[in-house]
């Protein structure tokens, strides 16, 4: 017949498992962080390459050919 768990052992137990939620949620934020910057980074680039697209389009006259918003 299987033993049933005490209350102390659930409380220990669910001592546990909040530190461990609350790790994860520290790690859940940092990585949130870290990937709004990441997307950040790529919007960045992604604006500089249309940036020097559209220049490069200009200068040898094809303007039309290109996204006129960046």
């Amino acid at each position: 017949m299987p033993k049933e768990p005490t209350i102390a052992s659930l409380s220990t137990a669910i001592k546990s498992l909040r530190l461990e939620n609350r790790k994860l949620n520290n790690r859940l934020s940092e990585s949130l962080l870290k990937t709004k910057n990441f997307e950040d980074d790529v919007n960045d680039i992604h604006h500089g390459v249309g940036m020097k697209i559209n220049r490069l389009a200009m200068a040898i006259g094809k303007e039309d050919a290109v996204n006129p918003y960046f």
